[in-house]
C-alpha cells in the first residue's frame, strides 16, 4: 500500500484524531448501546414464554394493535420536537442556549401530554370502539395510552443524554426499566391472570420508574421558559417527522390491520410474535444510532468530506446484517424454544423476511443523517409515506396469496424502497460519499447464506451447519472483496497481535 493510500485511511478529524481514534470511540459507545440494548431484549424474551402460554392469540393480537395505536398517539402528540431538538443541538453554543432548547422543549410536550390524556379520558369507550372495534377495551386504551404519553416525555431527556455521549446512564434506565416491567408482567400475567390488562400495568409502571430517574437530569438542565421564536422554528422541521414517524409506524406496524381485517386477531397475534423477535434487530441497529446520529451530526463534514459518517455506516451495516444472519437462521429453534403454544409456531416463517426489512430501515435511519445536515426533514417523510403506501398496497395483495409470509415479504419489499428513496435524495440534497457497493455485496451474501435453510436433515446437524455459515460469513466478504486492501492489513496486523498477546500470556503461565 502507498503511502498515500494510507494517509488517506489515516486522515485526521477537526479535532485532531485519526479516523481510526473516532470510529474506536464510536465503537465503544455503540457497544454499551448494544450490550444495554441486548439486556433488555434477553429481559423482555422471558416475557414470550409467559405470553404465549397465558395470552390466547387474539389477546396477543389485542396487545399488537395496542402498540401501533400507542406509538401513532406519541408521534402525534410529540409534535417531532425531539427530532428538531437534534437538528438544533449542535447550533446551542453554550449553556444558556442548550437551555433555553431543552425548556422549550420539555414545556411544549408536557402541555400536550396533558392535552392528550384530557382528550382520552373524555370517553375511553368512544376511542376503544374507533381503535379497536368494540367499547368495551376503554381501560386497555387508557392505560396503554398514559404509559406512551410518558414515554413521549421521557424521550427528550434521554435525548439529552445521548447528545451529551453519556450512554452508561441512557443504558442503566432503560435496563431498570425493563427489568421492572418484565418482573411485573410474569407476576401480574402469569400469577394473577390478569391478561392484557397486567402487561399494559407493567408498561406504565416500567415507564414511571424511568421518569423518575431522569427527573434529576430535566430539574438540572430545564429552566422555566418556552421561547416561543425558537419554538416557531422548530416545529416546521419537527412537524415533518410527525407525518414521517407516523408513515414510519404504518410501514413497520401497519400489516397487523390489515391483517386483523383480512384474516382475525388470532393471526395478528401469531405474527406479533415473529415483529416482536424480528425487531430485536431493529432495537439493536437503532442502539449504534444512538450514538452514530449525535457525533455525526457534531463533525464538520467539510473536513473529511463525510467520509466517517459514510465509513461508520458501512462498517455498521457489516454488523447488523451479521447479527441479523445468525438471528434468521435460528428463527425455528428461538420460536420453538420460546412459544408455549403451538399455535405460535407459523411465526418462525415471517421472522427472517422482517430481519431483512429490519437491516434495511435502520440502514435507511443512517442514510438519514444527510437531512438532517441539510435541514430537509421533508425528503425523509416522503420517503417513508411512499413505503408505507407500498406496504399497504403489497399486503393486500400479498396477504391473500401467502398469508404471514406475505405480510412479511410486503415489509422487506418496502425497506428496501425506503432505503432506496432515502439514498436517492439523499445524494441530491446532502450528498455524502455512501458506500453502497459494499452495503449492498454485504446484503446479497447474508441473504444467498439462507439457502442452507434448504438443506434436509436432523435438527442437530442442520443447526451446526447453520452455526458454521454465520461465523464464516466475514471469511466469505473478505473472498468477495468487501475489505479494502487497508482494511485487510490492519485486519491481519490486529489479528497476528492478538495471536502474539495469547502466546505471550501462555508462556508466562506455563512458567
Amino acid at each position: 500500500m502507498t503511502e498515500t493510500n494510507r494517509s488517506a485511511e489515516e486522515k485526521q478529524g477537526p479535532t485532531g484524531s485519526s479516523f481510526r481514534q473516532e470510529l474506536r470511540q464510536f465503537g465503544s459507545q455503540g457497544v454499551i448501546y448494544a450490550v444495554g440494548t441486548m439486556l433488555m431484549r434477553l429481559i423482555g424474551f422471558v416475557l414470550v414464554p409467559v405470553y404465549t402460554k397465558h395470552l390466547p392469540e387474539e389477546s396477543y393480537g389485542i396487545y399488537g394493535i395496542l402498540i401501533l395505536v400507542t406509538q401513532v398517539v406519541m408521534t402525534f402528540l410529540g409534535l417531532g420536537l425531539m427530532n428538531a431538538l437534534f437538528r438544533h443541538w449542535a447550533g446551542a453554543k453554550d449553556a444558556d442556549a442548550k437551555r433555553r432548547l431543552i425548556s422549550t422543549t420539555v414545556w411544549s410536550q408536557t402541555f400536550m401530554l396533558f392535552a392528550g390524556l384530557g382528550v382520552f379520558l373524555l370517553n375511553p369507550a368512544w376511542w376503544s370502539r374507533i381503535l379497536l372495534g368494540s367499547s368495551q377495551w376503554g381501560d386497555f386504551i387508557l392505560l396503554a395510552i398514559g404509559a406512551g404519553l410518558l414515554d413521549m416525555f421521557l424521550a427528550t431527556p434521554l435525548g439529552v443524554v445521548r447528545m451529551e455521549e453519556r450512554p452508561g446512564f441512557y443504558t442503566t434506565v432503560m435496563v431498570v426499566r425493563t427489568l421492572i416491567s418484565t418482573v411485573l408482567a410474569i407476576y401480574l400475567v402469569a400469577w394473577r391472570d390478569a391478561g392484557v390488562m397486567g402487561v399494559l400495568e407493567a408498561n406504565l409502571i416500567g415507564v414511571l420508574s424511568a421518569c423518575v430517574m431522569v427527573l434529576p437530569l430535566v430539574v438540572r438542565r430545564c429552566g422555566w421558559v418556552v421561547d416561543i421564536p425558537l419554538l416557531k422554528e422548530m416545529l416546521p422541521f419537527g412537524l415533518w417527522y410527525v407525518v414521517g414517524s407516523t408513515a414510519s409506524l404504518f410501514l413497520s406496524m401497519g400489516d397487523r390491520y390489515v391483517l386483523n381485517y383480512l384474516v382475525g386477531l388470532s393471526a395478528v397475534g401469531v405474527y406479533t410474535l415473529g415483529h416482536q423477535l424480528a425487531t430485536t434487530i431493529n432495537v439493536l441497529g437503532q442502539s449504534f444510532l444512538s450514538a452514530y446520529l449525535p457525533m455525526g451530526l457534531k463533525r464538520d463534514v467539510s473536513v473529511d468530506g463525510g467520509r466517517f459518517v459514510t465509513k461508520t455506516l458501512t462498517y455498521f451495516a457489516l454488523g447488523l446484517a451479521w447479527v441479523g444472519l445468525g438471528f434468521s437462521l435460528f428463527a425455528p429453534e428461538i420460536v420453538h424454544l420460546l412459544a408455549r403454544n403451538p399455535g405460535y409456531y407459523p411465526a418462525l416463517k415471517v421472522v427472517p423476511l422482517l430481519v431483512l426489512a429490519a437491516v434495511l430501515y435502520v440502514l435507511a435511519m443512517g442514510v438519514d443523517i444527510s437531512f438532517f445536515f441539510a435541514g430537509r426533514a421533508r425528503y425523509v417523510t416522503w420517503s417513508i409515506v411512499i413505503s408505507a403506501a407500498l406496504n399497504v398496497g403489497l399486503n393486500f395483495t400479498f396477504i391473500p396469496l401467502f398469508g404471514l409470509v406475505g405480510a412479511s415479504l410486503a415489509a422487506a419489499i418496502a425497506s428496501a424502497g425506503r432505503f432506496a428513496l432515502s439514498y436517492h435524495w439523499a445524494q441530491r440534497v446532502y450528498p455524502l460519499p455512501y458506500d453502497v457497493r459494499r452495503i449492498l455485496l454485504v446484503l446479497a451474501v447474508a441473504i444467498a447464506a439462507h439457502a442452507v435453510m434448504l438443506v434436509p436433515g436432523a435438527w442437530w446437524a442442520i443447526a451446526g451447519l447453520k452455526l458454521l455459515v454465520t461465523l464464516a460469513f466475514p471469511l466469505v466478504l473478505w473472498y468477495a472483496g468487501f475489505f479494502t486492501p487497508f482494511e485487510q492489513q490492519e485486519l491481519r496486523t490486529g489479528f497476528l497481535r492478538a495471536l502474539s498477546y495469547v502466546g505471550v500470556r501462555g508462556e508466562t503461565h506455563v512458567r
